[in-house]
């Protein structure tokens, strides 16, 4: 590409669409329509609590909606995780939401739309077009299947929010060119021209990563450095910038919701069904139970137990009058990965877990857990920071998890960026709980790099704070 002569590819991303997100004039009328769900939701009768309705998020297209969850967890590498902190939990997200596939085209995921039709009215955030363009497809192919999907899941009754495509890499690990030729760009700014026109159709919004995601000296148009982990696919800080653009859209259309416990009082009880599953919520005191490579102070209630080659020093703070648990991490881990799925963090991790009394578990329900957390600018070697539930049967332990890390040395750009980084993490809820549950907890697992002997060590540095983290039963009301 003549970088000089098309005007300036950086101009034109960030000067020719709607600025990071756009909405449609029926932005106010949602915001009312949710609050009269609200307030319309009333009290319930029997010993089922009162509880406000809730919209359903659904996730469509191609691998970058499908990796945002897979089955119980969330992921560092998926903007999901990262759009709950930064909206302070206002949606849940169920991973059975989720319809995307890895390696669909527009074609593919516009005749998949189908699997949206019955379900009931919610929310699709839907990104799809990159297969397209490594298959050769022109643009106009691309948005003929985009005008179809999306006509067919307004006519299904939900309501669509974009994310209008993302800049590509250079290579991967591997040596397989993932930066577009000067045509196949070009067509992708044509479908992202179109995306962007969308905000003017009613129940249509459209969030534009591009101008956050874009390296601005790239005459090739390619993504900045520290965001890719293979030249297409999101890590963790490219995710985190596809989340910053889909904020503003969640907090217009989804009120604020109160979602962390207030109490430590707030626990499990016939009359309080809805309480913390675990003693001392709050995190409040000291005398919890310090394991090997932990020192210092420790809420009551909870253990804590560093992996091979880590050190955990704990300590209570105050922040604007309240009081925060604290951990300092470090060392250089030693923990392996074995390379199991669901993956297994714990090798390479600083756990800090709280029980669940079994018998309050009856087979049939669920549970979620919920926490705040607070990760310090300037970590580094870090993979994640993890909220777990558990439990175990005679047929084996069951986890769920809000952050899952990715564990892989051979990709890059897997750590958690250096900013800090705060919110409210959601464990999605259970499925239906079996019988015979011998041991439960929910859990803040804080992961490093894992070892690998052909790789050079990583050391961890981090400091998290984090507070009011409980698990409870979930009976919820859902749009129908």
């Amino acid at each position: 590409m003549n970088f000089g002569a098309k005007a300036g590819l950086a101009a034109r991303i960030l000067l020719s669409g709607f600025g990071l997100f756009a909405l449609s004039d029926t932005a106010d009328a949602d915001l009312i329509e949710r609050a009269e769900l609200v307030r319309s939701a009333g009290a319930a009768t029997g010993d089922v609590p009162a509880v406000a309705a809730l919209p359903r998020v659904y996730l469509d297209g191609d691998s970058r909606a499908d990796l945002a969850s897979n089955t119980g967890r969330t992921t560092t590498q998926g903007w999901l995780w990262w759009l709950q902190l930064m909206t302070g939990a206002r949606f849940d997200f169920q991973p059975g939401y989720n319809f995307a596939k890895s390696g669909m085209d527009s074609e593919e995921v516009r005749d998949g739309a189908a699997d949206l039709r019955g379900k009931p009215p919610g929310y699709v955030v839907a990104v799809v077009d990159t297969n397209d363009r490594t298959a050769g497809w022109r643009a106009s192919r691309t948005i003929e299947a985009l005008a179809d999907y999306q006509a067919g899941i307004l006519s299904y009754g939900h309501k669509l929010i974009w994310i209008a495509g993302s800049p590509r890499g250079d290579t991967t690990p591997d040596g397989i060119r993932r930066t577009l030729s000067d045509v196949e760009l070009a067509d992708a700014l044509q479908v992202r021209s179109w995306f962007l026109a969308q905000a003017a159709v009613r129940n249509v919004y459209v969030a534009d990563p591009w101008p956050l995601m874009l390296d601005p000296a790239s005459p090739e148009g390619r993504a900045r450095d520290g965001i890719l982990r293979d030249g297409i696919h999101w890590g963790p800080a490219g995710a985190r910038l596809v989340a910053q653009a889909l904020a503003p859209i969640f907090d217009t259309l989804f009120l604020p919701r109160q979602r962390l416990v207030t109490s430590n009082d707030d626990l499990y009880s016939e009359t309080d069904p809805g309480g913390s599953l675990n003693y001392n919520p709050l995190l409040e005191g000291t005398g919890g139970v310090l394991g090997d490579g932990c020192t210092g102070d420790l809420a009551e209630g909870w253990s804590a137990e560093a992996g091979q080659g880590l050190s955990a020093s704990f300590s209570k703070v105050m922040v604007d009058g309240e009081e925060w648990q604290q951990v300092v991490v470090s060392g250089v881990p030693a923990g392996v990965n074995v390379g199991a799925n669901p993956v297994d963090p714990t090798p390479m991790s600083v756990v800090i877990s709280a029980d669940i009394d079994p018998s309050d578990l009856v087979a049939g329900e669920h549970f979620e857990a919920l926490g705040a957390i607070d990760i310090g600018a300037g970590s580094s070697g870090l993979r994640g920071v993890a909220l777990y539930t558990s439990y175990t049967t005679p047929e084996g332990t069951v986890t769920q998890a809000a952050g899952e890390p990715m564990l892989a040395r051979s990709q890059p750009n897997l750590e958690l960026p250096p900013d800090a980084v705060s919110g409210v993490a959601v464990v999605p809820r259970t499925a239906p709980l079996p019988e015979g549950i011998s041991d439960a907890s929910v859990s803040i697992v804080i992961t490093g790099v894992p070892h690998n002997a052909k790789l050079p060590d990583v050391p961890i540095s981090a400091t998290i704070r984090f507070r009011a983290v409980s698990a409870h039963k979930t009976i919820r009301m859902q749009v129908r």
